[in-house]
């Protein structure tokens, strides 16, 4: 289960690809991720650590790969 960004000098880094798996995991259909971006704010709950938010907001910076469990 995973999605794909753009990260070349794009602003916002949008998600450009999600994978059947992650729209049955988090009940969001492709066409309601294709519109948002790879920070995965929507995916963010009360539940959600610091430690994930900052792994995600560097990663995406460095234009590197990061898994986390949100």
């Amino acid at each position: 289960n995973f999605l794909l960004g753009n990260a070349q000098g794009h602003r916002g880094y949008p998600i450009v690809y999600c994978s059947d798996g992650f729209c049955e995991l988090t009940g969001f259909g492709r066409t309601e991720v294709m519109q948002k971006n790879c920070s995965c704010h929507f995916l963010y709950g009360s539940g959600t650590s610091e430690q994930v938010t900052q792994g995600v907001e560097k990663a995406l910076e460095s234009k590197e790969e990061y898994q986390a469990e949100v």
